[in-house]
């Protein structure tokens, strides 16, 4: 005797209903691979490091940092090499450590190096140091922010004093005695405090770096270090952002497998419901609730695929930097003139 149930709409009818009660009843959805849900652990080199935190507006800000766009990665932490304050202090210590702003008194800047009897008046400033303050800031509109004119006459505007007697300052330094020892003063805007953003550099780098002498050593040890953190800059955001993505995508697949489960938990539930009333409409229900999924499925397959590329990318990422040729460029490289030996 068969005792198996006819396949009528009632028995469709049943075992809809019994598949929507088993999903209602089970445990959120989860994939193969769920371990990977876990909590990202990030590499123990990103956490703490003051570059990645965006800087705040600055009031009093009149200078277009030329490398903005690179924050986070250019970091100017020496604004003269450490083997050149080493060389330059037994004859240039005032101009080598601090800023000229440091040796203003009451209206008056002079220069502090001995036997040099240059100043400044920030009421009535020369027509060098208009020149001075105007070739750096932009355009006119712009330099007379920091400038006040009285008729011919111009003083410096006391909300950017600061940055005008370090401009004046730093450019009578550069013309007046280190231009001598082939350095020339480089600014580059106003840093995330709204200091002047400046670094001393050689005229001619390249003689320097190839040059066998005890000063090019120096330099070309302290580019190399100056490079390495350069590249581990780099290779920190980068992994930051493959980081970033790959837990991200997992997140939100994540949260959309837990809304599927909902959703069908919920809609199980209301069959059940209408069940109660009228067995035989849940056939035309599950109809709809098939429609339903497998819309929500082709939908989710294409953000899957878009997902999936950049979840391959962000692990490519990781390998370059942690495996591949990207790890090499973390590694210091030879004391080796001929390194720079590269014709411009």
């Amino acid at each position: 005797m068969d005792n198996r149930a006819p396949r009528d709409d009632n028995f469709w009818t049943v075992l809809t209903y019994e598949a929507l009660a088993f999903v209602r009843r089970g445990t959120a959805y989860g994939l193969p691979d769920d371990h990977q849900h876990s909590a990202v652990h990030w590499p123990s080199d990103i956490a703490g490091y003051r570059f990645l935190r965006a800087p705040k507006p600055v009031d009093g800000r009149v200078l277009v940092n030329q490398d903005a766009h690179l924050f986070g990665v250019v970091n100017r932490s020496h604004r003269l090499a450490p083997y050149l304050v080493h060389l330059l202090t037994p004859l240039y210590a005032p101009l080598v450590s601090g800023t000229p702003f440091e040796h203003l008194q009451a209206d008056t800047w002079r220069c502090p190096q001995d036997g040099c009897a240059y100043y400044e008046d920030t009421d009535n400033l020369s027509a060098a140091a208009v020149r001075a303050i105007r070739d750096v800031q932009p355009t006119p509109a712009i330099a007379s922010s920091s400038l006040i004119y009285e008729g011919i006459r111009a003083r410096a505007n006391p909300k950017f004093l600061r940055l005008v007697v370090d401009i004046v300052g730093l450019r009578h330094y550069q013309d007046s005695h280190l231009r001598s020892v082939g350095l020339a003063c480089r600014i580059y805007g106003q840093d995330v405090r709204g200091d002047l953003d400046f670094q001393w550099v050689y005229e001619d780098y390249k003689s320097v770096l190839t040059s066998v002498t005890g000063e090019g050593a120096a330099a070309r040890m302290y580019e190399e270090q100056e490079r390495v953190q350069l590249q581990r800059r780099i290779s920190l955001l980068a992994r930051r952002w493959a980081l970033s993505t790959q837990s991200a995508i997992l997140r939100e697949r994540h949260q959309d497998a837990l809304a599927l489960h909902n959703c069908l938990s919920q809609r199980a539930r209301d069959v059940h419901e209408e069940s109660l009333q009228d067995g035989r409409d849940l056939w035309k229900e599950a109809c709809a609730i098939y429609s339903l999924l497998h819309a929500g499925i082709t939908e989710r397959e294409t953000l899957n695929a878009v997902g999936d590329k950049a979840f391959e990318r962000a692990r490519e990422t990781l390998d370059f930097w942690e495996r591949g040729a990207g790890r090499r460029r973390l590694l210091p490289r030879a004391n080796d003139p001929e390194m720079y030996r590269v014709d411009q």
